[in-house]
């Protein structure tokens, strides 16, 4: 066992400050707003807030890494330069106000109401949260006072407001006196490579850690050099991220030192593999933003089903990953982000608009066994991670790029990927990749079955929002008909209620108002001029803004004229009859979607 010794001491925060680093394996902030005002009142009423964990470097003008305690001190950092967000001028400047308010008695003559006052509370705490301070803060209160409430104009009231600003000014100040502020620390002297376990034990309470922030921790002693520029300005903007939201240096690290140096460790690399694949592929990731301090988990997925591992066995790849060739990382690397790029480019036609909205959600697993499909269709993985590309693969990618997007929706509106995916994702990637169901066609009575039980349940189900599932099922029967291309190809598309909503919310008040049956695609420009009529009421009504008949109609899969006229009256608008118009839509959608499908 190896040596390790503690000491307990406060340090000043100011000083703290100036002789602290983190290690790069210490996780991003992640406390919410409502975390740090705990920590913050805490810290004013004086109570124990805990100890940092420090270890003794001596390094440069730097004495102490960060083992714990980031999310804490961040929090202090970010409230010595923010303090009015964490103040509640209601709570510490009562007197100040009544002030204020005495005052504007007596110039106006007439007891301040109630929603005066809080008016002249409004303006001035609003301002006081927009952190600006001194003479300009107090200018800019006069300035909105005044705007607001013409009385503000009143010299000797205005001279009041200035000397309660600066009181309240020096109360915030004083709430916590960050110049005198101790922090209890726990001192570390021992052997530095037991540092990633300490900080994977000390974090076992409080805000759990990921498994990949774990990784983080225990994946940092091999380490690669390597000359891939965009692998290696992903880690460079991870580390200057954290240093921007943190505010304190990390170890080892100044910005651009990843690049110059080249060397990343298997976390890192896995890092920022994720992180190329969702910047290249923002369709398929439902722009899902790529902020360098976050971690996403699809990279690490991508390089364990390339190797032949299940997910679950992901903290093995430091056995497949080390002692590897840059060249081959490289390569790696690249190779999936084409698999990836392939899928993204399959995928986008029908999960985007032609105006660019993205009608699905994003599922991990699911991406995951897709692009895992593709990449073990093109290549193999040999010793060393040698990528060596499948003969005779041409024909599985044209099997592939026909039927995987059918399994897609199938997937989606059945639920498929709901919960952990892991051992789906195993089932589709193991064995022989003749049988995997990327490549296999949907049986018919499949879909007919699995769309037959979505949409009755649709029928019964009280509905106004319009789910993610029927929006995508829309944007493929869009696609499939290329309705985009042919009519109207200068606007974009809008999901209409083909029943206005509001005459089914006056008439039956609740029900499935939103099922797949009552909606279809249209141009933008009808949906906004609708309102509450039909486009049939519109056209007999000539108040359509531009022309669209009923040739038209029908390729929009708009409901028959004949099919809504039983809105037109009290005694035939009723749930039975909304229902039936429902069902019929249904089996038609149903028919016709299969008819597309089948053509793909």
């Amino acid at each position: 066992m190896a040596y390790c010794s503690y000491e307990v001491k406060t340090i000043n925060y100011n000083e703290l400050k100036k002789i602290v680093k983190l290690p790069k394996f210490q996780r991003s902030v992640v406390w919410s707003v409502d975390q740090r005002h705990q920590l913050i009142d805490t810290i004013r009423r004086g109570y124990p807030f805990g100890s940092l964990l420090l270890y003794e470097i001596f390094e440069e003008n730097y004495k102490y890494q960060l083992i714990d305690g980031l999310q804490r001190l961040t929090t202090i950092m970010h409230f010595e330069n923010n303090k009015y967000e964490y103040i509640n001028l209601a709570d510490v400047a009562t007197e100040e106000f009544e002030v204020i308010f005495s005052k504007y008695e007596e110039i106006a003559r007439t007891p301040a109401s109630e929603p005066i006052k809080q008016k002249i509370f409004n303006i001035v705490s609003s301002l006081f949260k927009n952190n600006t301070t001194g003479h300009s803060l107090t200018r800019a209160i006069i300035e909105s006072l005044r705007e607001n409430m013409p009385i503000f104009s009143n010299i000797k009231l205005q001279d009041t407001v200035i000397d309660q600003i600066e009181s309240m000014d020096k109360k915030i100040k004083k709430e916590v006196d960050l110049s005198s502020l101790t922090l209890p620390v726990v001192i570390f002297r021992g052997d530095k490579s037991e540092l990633p376990t300490i900080y994977d034990k000390v974090n076992s309470t409080g805000t759990k850690l990921s498994k990949y922030e774990i990784f983080s921790a225990i994946w940092n002693n091999e380490i690669f050099k390597m000359e891939d520029h965009e692998i290696l300005s992903w880690v460079d903007k991870k580390y200057e991220t954290m240093i921007e939201v943190s505010g304190i240096t990390i170890n080892d690290y100044t910005p651009g030192s990843i690049i110059e140096s080249g060397e990343i460790n298997l976390f890192e690399y896995a890092y920022a593999l994720g992180k190329i694949i969702i910047d290249k592929c923002n369709e398929m990731f439902c722009g899902k933003n790529t902020d360098a301090s976050q971690i996403d988990s699809i990279g690490f997925a991508l390089m364990t089903v390339c190797v032949d591992l299940s997910l679950k066995q992901m903290d093995k790849l430091p056995d497949y990953y080390y002692g590897v060739s840059p060249k081959n990382l490289s390569k790696l690397k690249d190779k999936l982000v084409e698999c990836s790029v392939f899928v993204n480019d399959i995928l986008k036609k029908y999960i985007i608009t032609r105006d660019g909205k993205n009608f699905t959600k994003y599922l991990e697993a699911q991406i995951v066994s897709i692009i895992g499909t593709i990449f073990k269709i093109k290549y193999s993985v040999t010793t060393g991670l040698r990528i060596v590309e499948n003969p005779n693969s041409a024909f599985k990618v044209k099997l592939f790029k026909r039927h995987m997007p059918k399994h897609y929706l199938y997937d989606i509106i059945k639920d498929h990927w709901a919960g952990s995916g892991d051992r789906k994702v195993d089932d589709i990637l193991k064995g022989d990749i003749t049988n995997n169901k990327y490549i296999n066609p949907i049986p018919e009575e499949n879909w007919r079955a699995t769309l037959d039980e979505w949409l009755s349940i649709q029928e019964t189900k009280i509905s106004k929002n319009i789910m993610v599932q029927q929006k995508l099922f829309l944007n493929y029967m869009n696609k499939l008909t290329d309705i985009a291309d042919v009519i109207y190809s200068k606007y974009s598309f809008d999901i209409e209620h083909i029943v206005p909503i509001n005459r089914l919310m006056n008439r039956l008040k609740e029900g499935p108002f939103s099922a797949l049956g009552n909606l279809c695609f249209l141009p933008s420009f009808e949906n906004r001029s609708k309102k509450d009529k039909t486009l049939y009421e519109q056209i007999e009504e000539n108040t359509i803004i531009y022309n669209l008949d009923i040739e038209a109609l029908n390729k929009f899969y708009y409901a028959e004229k004949s099919e809504l006229d039983f809105i037109k009256s009290y005694e035939t608008f009723t749930k039975e009859r909304y229902t039936k118009f429902l069902k019929d839509r249904h089996n038609f959608l149903i028919n016709k979607f299969i008819e597309l499908i089948n053509k793909l």
